[in-house]
């Protein structure tokens, strides 16, 4: 399994694009000349995809169903009203190019942002289609972190051994917050096994499950009511929902 960042292209429409066809149509889209319908061939059955626009970030996450058919369409669902001729001034028989996706988490109205991927990555993503190579354990954590229902908030600061937690901030309740930089140093240590009945999700519930798992404080920071340097390795262990 490999993932990639598979652009949304929005910079080539003039107008408003609609990607709502990603989601609705299960697939995943290039266009232009036919050397950008080739990035699609890339892609494997089972591989992940983070769906990435231009200046807002992450909008989706989604599993390749299929491998690139190498067809070019010229009746076009996404890229509407795009012009379909090619840098070289030479029209392009069919100017889209499709492969299936299950985008299975739609994220467009919480984006992963700018700022959170280049956290996480330590780069924002350039071209149609970009393999990860360096940080595939930070996606398994992005899937992980949206099966188990949380949320991405942006890394608190601080220093290359310890990881704030705790910062309390005003809601309509007290709410602690907790820093991913924690979880994925915790995960790094322990791995995806539960620290408490010793099961492997991906080993029962096979790979969709891979990397889900929840990370737990020893002491509940709600508890120590405070900011405080945790130990990820000492205070936090990986947990399974059951």
């Amino acid at each position: 399994m490999d993932y990639f960042f598979i652009n949304t292209d929005a910079d080539s429409f003039k107008g408003r694009h609609d990607l709502s066809t990603w989601f609705k149509r299960k697939l995943a889209f290039t266009g232009g000349e036919y050397s950008f319908g080739q990035q699609l061939a890339q892609l494997k059955p089972g591989d992940i995809c983070l769906m990435y626009e231009n200046r807002i970030g992450v909008v989706g996450m989604g599993r390749v169903l299929e491998k690139w058919n190498r067809k070019a369409y010229d009746a076009p669902i996404y890229y509407v009203g795009q012009d379909a001729v090619g840098r070289d001034g030479i029209d392009q028989n069919g100017f889209e190019y499709r492969v299936s996706v299950d985008w299975f988490c739609d994220l467009r109205s919480s984006p992963i942002s700018l700022g959170e991927i280049k956290n996480r990555f330590g780069y924002v993503p350039r071209g149609a289609v970009k393999r990860i190579v360096k940080h595939q354990e930070q996606v398994k954590g992005m899937v992980a972190e949206w099966q188990s229902g949380e949320s991405f908030p942006e890394e608190l600061p601080g220093d290359p051994e310890g990881v704030p937690e705790g910062a309390k901030k005003k809601v309509w309740v007290n709410a602690y917050e907790r820093s991913d930089k924690a979880r994925q140093r915790c995960i790094k240590a322990w791995g995806f096994k539960c620290s408490v009945c010793g099961v492997s999700m991906q080993d029962i519930y096979g790979s969709l499950t891979m990397g889900f798992i929840h990370v737990h404080h020893l002491i509940p920071i709600s508890q120590i009511k405070a900011e405080y340097i945790v130990d990820p390795v000492n205070d936090m262990r990986p947990v399974c929902p059951n």
